[in-house]
């Protein structure tokens, strides 16, 4: 995956991300690092893992119920074989119900803040990254924010990194787009043709309107179809080279939608051109 430039890939909940520069970046989100995909192949690319998910408590305490000792030395030997990076992640869809009432004060943002570093160190990480899906209101977004300022403030001695999984409608104060070293835009699960180039390039330029560092962005590219008629439906790229021929060019078969290599291509030339990701 090396050609990929500022792009961030979904594969099924794998993304990842690269630069022209010398100091090349390719993030992979995975659920299970020791799976044989990840071990066998991703990780052969990926310079950053992010492992989906731990999710915050009501009581601001962080659940690691979703993640596992196996996962972990999985992880290592990732990292001894390739020199990856990891950073964790924290919430994700159906794993944010206890955000609201973690961030709601200074105090409760400190707990999960706490026990976050906690988990970093004790597992030598390399960043953390937020996923809150989604913030309900402006007081929950107002939360939110103070969250990643007062992460970065609490991680900035450690060198540790702090990401953001955005959707392409969300908004953030400047003082939070400074504190993020990286947005993580998933522009992907739109209605219809999920993640056409189109809207792809329009969600990016909105964020640099919006006062988004173009070196901080990484554009989201999904490696899985979803069904045209009905959104809810996906089919993983394993499933559709197994029942089909497809095409550089395709883009679309029995009414799943998904990005050929085409499509990739093209969002990596723009991602180039707008020098994403650094």
């Amino acid at each position: 995956m090396k050609f990929l430039s500022g792009i961030l890939l979904a594969l099924s909940s794998i993304t990842l991300v690269s630069t022209t520069h010398a100091d090349q970046r390719i993030v992979g989100y995975s659920m299970n690092p020791a799976s044989p995909i990840v071990q066998n192949h991703s990780s052969k690319y990926i310079t950053d893992l992010v492992w989906f998910s731990v999710e915050p408590n009501t009581d601001s305490t962080i659940d690691t119920t979703n993640i596992s000792e196996a996962g972990f030395n999985a992880i290592e030997t990732m990292r001894s074989q390739h020199d990856i990076r990891i950073h964790l992640a924290v919430g994700g869809w159906g794993r944010c119900e206890g955000f609201a009432e973690a961030t709601r004060t200074p105090e409760s943002r400190a707990t999960m803040i706490k026990d976050l570093v906690a988990l970093c160190k004790k597992y030598s990480l390399d960043g953390i990254d937020y996923d809150w899906e989604f913030p309900e209101n402006d007081q929950e977004y107002e939360q939110y924010s103070a969250l990643l300022v007062e992460t970065k403030a609490a991680i900035r001695s450690l060198k540790l990194k702090l990401s953001l999984a955005v959707s392409p409608w969300q908004r953030f104060p400047p003082e939070a787009i400074a504190a993020l070293d990286r947005f993580h835009l998933m522009a992907y699960d739109y209605n219809g043709k999920h993640s056409d180039s189109k809207r792809s390039k329009k969600t990016v330029e909105k964020f640099i309107r919006q006062g988004a560092p173009a070196e901080k962005i990484f554009l989201g590219v999904p490696f899985y179809g979803r069904n045209l008629a009905d959104r809810n439906q996906s089919a993983s790229y394993k499933n559709l080279f197994e029942k089909h021929t497809l095409l550089r060019k395709t883009d679309e078969i029995d009414g799943i939608y998904f990005n050929g290599p085409n499509t990739i291509a093209e969002k990596k030339r723009f991602a180039q051109k707008k020098i994403l990701g650094v």
